[in-house]
This record gives C-alpha cells, structure tokens and sequence, in this order.
C-alpha cells in the first residue's frame, strides 16, 4: 500500500474539513476526522495518507508590522498559557507560531502588514519574578507571562524593555489587563476596611482555586490580554480575528488604560529604587 504525505494548513486540521487526493487519475475527497493531529496517518483507497503540516509562507519583517492578530487557536492557546503559569506561580517563556493572514482573513496592503498568532510554544519555565529569553527557533516573536495574583498585569517592565532593544526582536507579554479579577478587586480598597479586607478575602480564594490542581479555575480566564514591544519602543496589542467592532473599542481601551498602568508602574518602582539607595548611604558600615 502506497504511502504519501498530505499538507494542511492549521485552518485546515479542523475536524469536518475536506480535502482532495488523487491517484492514479481519480480524486478523493477526504472529511479530516474528529481527533486528527500533524502525524495522523488516514487510509484513503489505496493510499495511507499521512497529514503534515504545509510549510508556512514567510511573514514580513517586524519593522512593517501594524496589525498582530490571535487565530481562534491561538487566543485559546494563549489563555490556557496563563492560567498555567499562575497555578504553577512562575513566569513561561517561548515562541509564538506566526503565519501572514490568508486571503479570506485579511486581504490588501493590510495583509502584508499584519502577523496571525497561531499558537505559543512554551521553552522555558522560570521563577516568580522573572525568566530566562527562550531559545531561538526560527519564530520572529518571543513571548513571556506575567503571572496573576501577584500585582502582575499585562505590560512591560523596564527590565523587559532593556531585553527587547538589547536582543533587537519583539517580544509579547501575556498577563490580566483592565478586566481582570486581580484589577476588579482592587476597586473595593477605597471603600474603607471593610473594602480591603473583602479585597483580601478575594484574593486568597482566587489563589486557592489556582492551586487546586485538576480545576479549571474559570475566573482565571477573564481578562487575560497580550502585549507585544518592538524595538524602539513601539508597543502594539494583540486582538482576535474577526473582532467585533464594539469588542475592538473596548479592547483599545483597556489598552491604553494598561499602557497608563505600566508606565507608573516603572516610575514607582524607579522612585522607590532610589529611596532604597538613599537609606542604603545612610546605613552605618
């Protein structure tokens, strides 16, 4: 029995997709099974067909690129990233799977202008606070996450910054943003101590869920945002496909509003850095 290998884009792999395969001048149509994967070998006639993925075109290079886009795949991809890395209460770090968006997603001068997210290849698990840069693999995106209830959100450091206009490649940040749990139960502090403490209690029960191993913590999963820093500064965020209009305005939103975030987040940190080197001087020895 003759075996071939067959190419299939990611879309493609999808359970109830069809695609052709001819022999010996008769083509058959093949309905890709529930549960198929890259390596899936299928007998179609007289043929062992096995599935393969097709090789992905090139993408432009990161100084053209104004439009960075989740497939379905890889916004799911990506949320489960997170929720793993705070469970576990350390930093991942990886790749991102990148392809140019295919003529019925995106089509013009937008398309060559524009990366589709696949998916997130995890390389490296660090600590808490921080993560080794992954091993290249050919991917032009590195990502790391910014772990939930530990003051974490989704924006860069200036430490992350320093690595991205050192290494000369973007790289994305995967944390909670605006709509997160950890932001929302904050907003209860200004009302007194009653406020904090009901902040507290939250977020110890959104900590024990996250360490309860074999639960999906659901709660985990609202709010979850990417970032991605050039070099040079310019900071763009990822949306999904297909993004409804309404849902891009309130994603743009809550963008800036964790650009605003991040920004004094760095001069805090910077401001407290050196009123520690100012009590440092000052201690006797």
């Amino acid at each position: 029995m003759k075996r071939i290998d067959h190419p299939l884009g990611p879309e493609e792999l999808a359970p109830g997709s069809i695609f052709e395969v001819t022999h010996r001048g008769r083509t058959m149509r093949v309905t890709v099974p529930k549960g198929a994967r890259y390596g899936t070998t299928l007998r179609v006639g007289e043929l062992m067909v096995r599935l393969v993925r097709r090789a992905t075109p090139p993408v432009c290079h990161h100084e053209r690129v104004t439009d960075l886009v989740l497939s379905p795949a890889g916004a799911e991809e990506m949320v489960d990233t997170l929720v793993r890395s705070t469970k576990e209460g350390r930093e991942f770090a990886g790749t991102c799977r990148v392809r140019p968006p295919a003529a019925s997603e995106i089509s013009g001068d937008e398309a060559t202008r524009t990366w589709v997210i696949e998916g997130f290849e995890t390389k490296v698990k660090g600590s808490a606070s921080e993560v080794s840069s992954p091993p290249s693999d050919g991917s032009p995106l590195d990502w790391h996450t910014h772990p939930g209830l530990r003051g974490g959100f989704a924006g860069f450091s200036t430490q992350d910054e320093r690595v991205v206009d050192a290494r000369r490649r973007p790289m994305t940040v995967i944390g909670y943003t605006a709509l997160s749990p950890q932001f929302l139960t904050a907003l209860t502090i200004p009302l007194g101590g009653w406020g904090f403490a009901a902040s507290l209690g939250l977020h110890a029960l959104l900590q024990a869920e996250a360490r309860v191993q074999g639960v999906d913590p659901k709660i985990l999963r609202v709010g979850v945002a990417a970032r991605v820093r050039f070099p040079g500064g310019r900071v763009l965020p990822m949306r999904l496909l297909d993004q409804p209009g309404w849902a891009r305005v309130w994603s743009d939103a809550t963008f800036h509003v964790d650009q605003a975030a991040t920004k004094a987040s760095q001069v805090a940190n910077e401001a407290a850095l050196k009123a520690w080197e100012q009590i440092r001087k000052k201690l006797p020895g």
